[in-house]
């Protein structure tokens, strides 16, 4: 094993910096730590919103257990937690949300409204635009800042590699889900 990982690391090194980041609009995003952000952010919400309009109504209520959060529930926690993200480390702000980045408990009590089917893919599609927005528009030096994630001190750049390594974590339950409701993912069709 050991023979065949130094070869690849080099090819890896050598080939380059990656390519720059695509958002789903095929807007050209960043270099650095930021493109690469916003390339995960991309993957994750063409996959999460691909999973949100493929469900029926009837799977939104569905939940794995008692006390889990359901397939609705799961999808209201990543747009609240999006708003969260934009707000706090981006300064954008949906004002219709409640979500302004003063504390965590503004996600939470977005998370506790109801949604709709429609109004969750909407809540999603906004919440992405607007993390999207807020990556863009971070300049590099504002990732050193110091910040606060989950009540511990972190620079901005933890915090939001966090976040995005959140949303691949709720992504892979999405899929779970969506087996376990007879949806195939699209990107698996």
């Amino acid at each position: 094993m050991r023979t065949f990982a130094l070869p690849v690391v080099l090819a890896l090194l050598l080939s380059g910096p990656p390519a720059a980041a695509q958002t789903p609009a095929g807007d050209t995003a960043r270099a650095g730590l930021i493109g690469d952000l916003l390339e995960q952010v991309a993957q994750a919400e063409t996959k999460i919103l691909g999973l949100a309009r493929g469900f029926p109504n009837s799977a939104y209520d569905w939940r794995p257990g008692v006390g889990v959060r359901s397939t609705r529930e799961v999808l209201v926690h990543v747009a609240g937690e999006n708003y969260y993200a934009a707000a706090k480390w981006g300064g954008r702000v949906a004002r219709e949300s409640g979500v302004s980045g003063a504390s965590h408990g503004e996600a939470d009590a977005y998370e506790r409204r109801p949604h709709t089917r429609a109004q969750a893919i909407a809540a999603l599609e906004q919440s992405f635009a607007l993390m999207r927005e807020a990556l863009t528009t971070l300049p590099d030096s504002a990732l050193d800042a110091t910040t606060e994630y989950a009540r511990r001190s972190v620079r901005v750049r933890t915090a939001w590699v966090r976040t995005t390594t959140h949303l691949h974590e709720h992504l892979g339950q999405l899929i779970a889900y969506a087996r376990a409701n007879g949806v195939v993912p699209p990107w698996s069709r």
